[in-house]
């Protein structure tokens, strides 16, 4: 009988796990298949249902003395355990449709995972292990705000933890910002997942979304007994990210902040894939100037590799307002926008401006837009080497982390 020995430091989705399988027969070929039950990725399209099979397989040898190594660590040269999860693919695409209210938008807290091993058709031996985005002693709290939807994650038994407010693009709703503050909650952090736009209640369109959001999620998590007062964060991505910056510069409460794939400018509005001609942002029910969507400049970028035309000063994000610590996460082939361009753009105003507080720009070169929870499959990237995107994402997710421990 097959001995799988599984080891990994907890049960979080973002950790890595090993796996030796021992008595297998000696220097035999076997396939090891990974079907992921009940899996929720941030990666894939908003409407994949996570009731989806996903699954990866791959040809290995064992050695001569039965045992499979798996491990991150192996010096057999083939990949582990973790690469072959990480290229785990949709078998089918089950379709669902989104629900407009946030009581009926599922967790997805956890996935399983089932490891089969077979010698040509035959099951040799599986065993199976769970993955966890939010950990069963996180509890969640839905919260109805004027403008907007929230899901608190906290601990029940820890009171005035470090709160971080999380932020996710322009797909809308809540469950990718839902995804990074279950497992930061996880981590040790009450965090505030926010949506801002495209639920039942809330502006349709990202478009004129008042910055007034954000001050009233201060203000909740202030009251919050779960949270520590003096010990705010903020996380944004993509469009998050520059709604994280703009606000973190009208409201100075937050100790830190964190900028995934970041603009440095204050932009147009969408309606759905279309520019809304307006502010994506407003603040005291006026639209903050905003820097407007043109195809000439998407086509010099992305053909000729030329930066953008002179911008009005007045759509440039003061970075320089913010009253705390600054890391700032970028791919040089975003394939969105220039986020490689905005994070040094951020980081050089806040050198001339004499900023204060530290500012941390890490930049990857094997990753795009989409460096998200750290070891997650992402099939976005055809063109790079998947064992690299898995690296960078890793890499980008353990600094975030890093990075919040230090400075709240």
């Amino acid at each position: 009988m097959l001995t799988f020995k599984l080891k990994s430091q907890n049960h979080l989705a973002d950790s890595p796990f090993d796996l030796i399988i021992e008595h297998l027969p000696a220097c035999c070929q076997v396939r090891v298949r990974l079907n992921l039950e009940h899996y929720y990725n941030i990666n894939a399209p908003m409407n994949l249902s996570s009731q989806t099979l996903w699954q990866a397989e791959a040809l290995f040898y064992s050695n001569d003395k039965g045992i499979l190594d798996l491990s991150e660590s192996n010096h057999e040269g083939h990949m582990s355990i973790m690469e072959l999860f990480f290229n785990s693919q949709a078998k089918a695409y089950k379709r669902e449709k989104l629900s407009q209210h946030l009581m009926d938008i599922p967790l997805n807290p956890f996935y399983d995972i089932k490891i089969s091993i077979f010698k040509g058709q035959s099951l040799l031996g599986e065993t199976s292990l769970r993955r966890c985005y939010q950990l069963p002693s996180i509890s969640y709290l839905d919260v109805d705000f004027s403008k907007a939807k929230g899901r608190l994650f906290y601990d029940k038994n820890q009171s005035q933890r470090p709160a971080l407010i999380v932020l996710s693009g322009s797909d809308g709703r809540i469950e990718k910002a839902q995804n990074i503050a279950q497992l930061l909650a996880s981590h040790g952090f009450t965090t505030l997942a926010l949506a801002y736009f495209a639920l039942e209640g809330l502006n349709p369109h990202l478009e004129k979304i008042p910055l007034e959001i954000i001050q009233e999620a201060i203000v909740y998590l202030k009251k919050s007994p779960y949270a520590d007062s003096g010990r705010l964060g903020l996380y944004g991505r993509s469009k998050g990210a520059e709604f994280a910056l703009l606000a973190a510069s009208y409201y100075t409460d937050f100790k830190c902040l964190v900028l995934n794939s970041p603009s440095y400018l204050c932009l147009e509005g969408l309606k759905k894939w279309r520019n809304s001609k307006t502010s994506s942002w407003t603040y005291q029910g006026q639209e903050i100037p905003y820097y407007p969507f043109l195809w000439k400049d998407f086509l010099r970028r992305c053909i000729f590799k030329k930066d953008l035309n002179p911008v009005n000063e007045q759509a440039v994000i003061p970075a320089e307002r913010l009253k705390g610590p600054l890391l700032i996460i970028a791919s040089k082939k975003d394939e969105i926008w220039d986020a490689y361009s905005s994070a040094l753009t951020i980081a050089n105003r806040l050198r001339d401006k004499k900023f204060n507080y530290p500012c941390q720009v890490e930049i990857y070169e094997n990753c795009g837009h989409m460096m998200t929870v750290a070891y997650q499959p992402n099939h976005r990237y055809k063109k790079f080497v998947p064992e690299k995107v898995m690296v960078d994402t890793n890499d980008s997710w353990q600094k975030t982390l890093k990075f919040f421990e230090k400075y709240l």
